[in-house]
């Protein structure tokens, strides 16, 4: 069966027309590859690490040294998936960017349209992509070589204080809800 581009085409979830190199605030969901609750257990409606569980979160609190621009701010490891909400800051210049910009003047056409497409040092994509890899690097080196993430990951914009506060409230409550969650094994619909 011949590609069609309208038919097999994915539709992106990324806010059209938003730099995810630019700060703002977002909520971030990862999940685990087929819901397996590798992280941890719900237990008396608090979250109990596993010690996949144990890396995901320290990890997740050291990605701010390793990208100055991140702050992390509420976040939840579930069973089978986490919740955070990451700010990006705004960058100190360095002058490198000026050098980087004459050069870039000089460039192909060509060199011009990957230098667009490809992810930008300190972007939402690269945090989380060097986030998911680190995880599944220890993963494989400590015995857990099936855990898998799901691929990709869900981001929303965070466009007001109002909504700030209730994905924060959502995340904090969100394991004494578990049973109620689209993530618990019981309300995943398989397809």
């Amino acid at each position: 069966m011949p590609y069609n581009r309208f038919k097999n085409h994915r539709k992106s979830p990324r806010l059209r027309g938003w730099d995810y190199y630019r700060p703002g605030a977002y909520f971030v969901t990862i999940n685990v590859k087929g819901g397996v609750c590798f992280l941890g257990e719900i237990k008396k409606r608090t979250m109990e690490l596993s010690e996949i569980g144990k890396k995901v979160d320290s990890a997740l609190v050291k990605l701010t040294q390793y990208f100055p621009n991140l702050h992390l701010d509420e976040y939840v490891v579930m069973p089978n998936h986490i919740h955070a909400i990451m700010f990006l800051m705004q960058r100190a210049t360095t002058g490198r960017d000026d050098i980087d910009q004459a050069i870039n003047t000089e460039r192909s056409k060509k060199a011009e349209y990957y230098s667009k497409i490809t992810p930008k040092k300190g972007s939402l994509s690269v945090i989380i992509r060097s986030y998911k890899a680190s995880i599944k690097t220890w993963c494989n080196n400590n015995g857990y070589g099936n855990f898998k993430w799901q691929p990709r990951y869900h981001d929303r914009v965070i466009r007001s204080n109002q909504e700030l506060k209730n994905i924060r409230k959502y995340i904090i409550d969100n394991p004494k809800n578990w049973d109620k969650d689209e993530n618990y094994p019981l309300n995943v619909k398989r397809i």
